[in-house]
């Protein structure tokens, strides 16, 4: 009979954290260390669990926090559109990006990245050129997933572009 009530109780218990995780994950603005502390769950698609360990005299100690992650690490479909927004990706996709204020730009300036078209003798370009001569074409989950206004094509190989973005300056 205890047994029935253990697996009674885990059951119960596993349903209620759901509940409860299911409804921290609708809400727009997500806190994740309150989230953590109501349901005992870091919502993964938003947050990140870290492990932080402190020396104390002679004991070490060590507690878990649940912590917000980086728009870039975050799938567009669950992007937190209250601190990112969801961009044009250099591939296909649409990504999480860390919200740009654009205070009223007609077209985007040297290195803007966004949804705008750029101004006039810049082009939106993609690639990360890597010190072994590599390049990184997507930047998928980093800073360089979506395409900057470069001036591309004018002959110049400016701070902004290299071999991988620009090869018909840079090449």
């Amino acid at each position: 009979m205890r047994a029935w009530i253990k697996i009674f109780v885990s059951i119960f218990w596993v349903f209620l954290s759901a509940s409860v995780f299911a409804e921290i994950e609708e809400q727009q603005v997500l806190d994740c260390e309150s989230a953590f502390v109501q349901s005992g769950f870091c919502p993964e698609n938003l947050c990140a669990r870290e492990v932080k360990c402190a020396t104390e005299t002679e004991q070490i100690s060590c507690t878990i926090q649940c912590n917000p992650k980086e728009c870039v690490t975050i799938k567009a479909k669950d992007c937190p559109l209250e601190r990112c927004a969801i961009l044009s990706g250099c591939g296909e996709e649409k990504v999480c990006y860390p919200r740009i204020e654009e205070d009223n730009l007609e077209c985007g300036e040297l290195a803007y990245i966004g949804e705008k078209e750029c101004c006039e003798g810049l082009v939106k370009r993609c690639g990360v050129e890597f010190l072994d001569d590599s390049c990184d074409m997507l930047g998928e989950n980093s800073i360089d997933s979506v395409p900057a206004c470069i001036p591309c094509g004018n002959g110049v190989c400016t701070q902004f572009e290299n071999r991988c973005n620009c090869p018909e300056d840079c090449g």
